[in-house]
């Protein structure tokens, strides 16, 4: 299976072969300034576009995601088991939370591929940016 795209969601519920989609295609995601750097972790929908290769009929598959910080350094990740029965489809859609570690603001990057084929993966990015907003306590 070859990844064509990616993106970050509120929300993904299957609707059969489909995905409903709510609140996505993120460019930048706010978290509590006195979470940076503290070993607080984060998670995100990840919403990942596939499509079919002659092959992979029937074929089980790995997806991995990792997260890089804006240094580069890998902060997190997932393997995700896509089975082969799921879809018949050519065009494929699978959704999975990623974890990550929230070490510093700025661009995390993440590299999504299937399979041992990091080669025709795709990267995506998301500015990790802080609100300042202090919560109530009631």
């Amino acid at each position: 299976m070859l990844i064509t795209g990616a993106l970050f969601a509120d929300h993904v519920e299957g609707n059969g072969a489909k995905a409903d989609i709510t609140g996505g295609v993120w460019d930048y995601v706010t978290v509590p300034r006195e979470h940076v750097g503290t070993g607080h972790t984060g998670f995100l929908q990840m919403v990942v576009l596939g499509q079919a290769t002659p092959d992979d009929l029937n074929r089980d598959h790995i997806i991995h995601a990792v997260v890089y910080d804006p240094d580069g350094v890998a902060v997190g990740g997932i393997d995700f088991e896509y089975p082969g029965h799921a879809s018949t489809a050519e065009n494929r859609v699978l959704w999975f939370p990623v974890e990550h570690r929230i070490t510093k603001l700025g661009r995390y990057g993440f590299r999504v591929w299937a399979n041992d084929r990091d080669d025709q993966g795709i990267s995506i990015g998301l500015d990790l940016r802080a609100d300042d907003r202090r919560e109530e306590t009631r």
